[in-house]
């Protein structure tokens, strides 16, 4: 018979290798500043943790303006209110 450790720790491993929800979006624009709002929202169960990731960006041009101080995605859910 298994422990109540044993147990623990198999119920953990199940939520972490269950298939989860996952989108596929395409961005796109023209501005130094790309916002995108999802309509209906993305909704997230409270019993998931997530991550965000970007896979690819595709351009004809190149981002000359792009240096170690600007080189960051930002994700806000609250139109930037914080953070």
């Amino acid at each position: 018979m298994e422990s109540s450790a044993e147990m623990e720790l198999l119920e953990t491993l199940v939520k972490h290798i269950e298939p989860k929800p996952s989108w596929y979006v395409t961005v796109s624009g023209k501005d130094a500043e790309i916002v995108t709002n999802f309509s209906p929202p993305l909704i997230f169960p409270n019993n998931c943790n997530y991550e965000i990731a970007c896979c690819s960006v595709e351009t004809f041009y190149s981002f000359p303006n792009i240096d170690q101080s600007n080189n960051s995605f930002k994700i806000s859910i609250d139109g930037g209110k914080n953070g």
